[in-house]
C-alpha cells in the first residue's frame, strides 16, 4: 500500500480497455512503421498494420527453429533493423536470447525496449513490447480521460523525439484526444496522483 494508500484501478483498466477497443480497429489506417530489408521477407519498403503483423509471424516462425547463432542474427534484426534500437552490443543481444529460454524470465525496467521486442516474438501469448511509445501512450490515456489516481507507467529512453526526450514533452492536462491517438505522442511526468509502476513484468506480458 505505501504512502499512495490503496488505489481504486477500476477506472484506470476501464479507461485503457474503452480506449484500446476503439482504437485497436482503427490501426489498418492510422499505424505506421517502415518495414526494412529483411532476409525471406518480401514486404520491405511496407508500411502498414497488417504487413507489420505478417512479419512479426515470420519472425516467431523463423525462431521456432532457428540454430542458436541464427537466434543471434534474429535478435539483431528484431531489435536494430525492426524496432530501430541499434546500441545494443553483440553480447548484451545474446543475454536477452538466453533469458527468454527461461520459464520466467526477469523483467527489468533497464533494456526492456529492446529486450521487450525479443520477448513478443517468441512468446507472443505471453508478452508484448515495451518502449517510449507504449510507456507514452499508456500514461496519455489516463491523462486525457482525467484520472487523478492510477498508475504512471515508467518512462523509458528512445530514439523517437517526442516521446524520446523526458524533459520536455509533458502532457498537460488540459490536453485531450489527439495525443492518445497518434501512438500517445507525448509521455507527461508522474502527477501526485498517479502511482508509478517499479516492476516491469505487469506490463511487459500482454493482457
Amino acid at each position: 500500500m505505501g504512502r499512495f494508500g490503496i488505489i481504486d484501478l477500476n477506472p484506470t483498466v476501464s479507461t485503457l480497455c474503452t480506449f484500446f477497443r476503439r482504437e485497436v480497429p482503427r490501426l489498418p489506417l492510422t499505424y505506421d512503421w517502415k518495414i526494412p530489408e529483411i532476409e525471406g521477407f518480401g514486404m520491405a519498403g511496407e508500411r502498414g498494420y497488417q504487413p507489420n503483423l505478417d512479419l512479426k509471424a515470420f519472425l516467431t516462425r523463423q525462431w521456432a527453429s532457428a540454430s542458436s547463432a541464427r537466434r543471434l542474427q534474429l535478435a539483431k534484426v528484431i531489435v536494430s533493423d525492426w524496432g530501430g534500437v541499434r546500441g545494443n552490443r553483440p553480447e548484451t543481444l545474446e543475454r536477452y536470447v538466453n533469458a527468454i529460454l527461461e520459464q520466467a524470465p526477469s523483467t527489468p525496467l533497464q533494456g526492456v525496449a529492446s529486450y521487450s521486442k525479443i520477448f513478443s516474438i517468441v512468446r507472443p501469448d505471453k508478452f508484448a513490447i515495451y518502449d517510449a511509445r507504449v510507456a507514452g501512450c499508456l500514461n496519455a490515456v489516463q491523462i486525457n480521460a482525467g484520472i487523478q489516481r492510477g498508475l504512471a507507467f515508467n518512462y523509458v529512453p528512445g530514439r523517437n523525439n517526442v516521446v524520446g526526450t523526458p524533459h520536455r514533452n509533458w502532457v498537460s492536462r488540459s490536453t485531450r484526444g489527439s495525443q492518445s491517438r497518434s501512438l500517445l505522442n507525448r509521455a507527461g511526468p508522474p502527477s501526485s496522483g498517479i502511482r508509478p509502476i517499479r516492476d516491469t513484468s505487469r506490463y511487459s506480458r500482454s493482457a
